[in-house]
């Protein structure tokens, strides 16, 4: 269901108290997993590192694998 479902604009609320927040990103879509297009590049900055990103091929493949992937990040500790 989610395949249908496109917008050229996303919005983000981000709250931050000033500690070592991260931003986690997740990659939807052959564009922003490719080095060198332009999409990759402003995933990569606005996550601020490929290691913030998660990749997912497209929504149809938005799994339980990428579910888990986004709960490790939610519950690594941080240091």
């Amino acid at each position: 269901m989610l395949e249908k479902e496109t917008s050229k604009h996303k919005t983000m609320i981000i709250f931050n108290d000033g500690d070592s927040d991260i931003f986690v990103l997740i990659a939807v879509g052959p564009n922003v997993l490719a080095p060198g297009l332009e999409t990759y590049d402003n995933a990569v900055r606005i996550a601020g590192g490929r290691e913030n990103m998660i990749p997912a091929k497209d929504f149809q493949n938005f799994d339980t694998n990428v579910l888990q992937q986004v709960l490790k990040e939610f519950c690594r500790e941080v240091y």
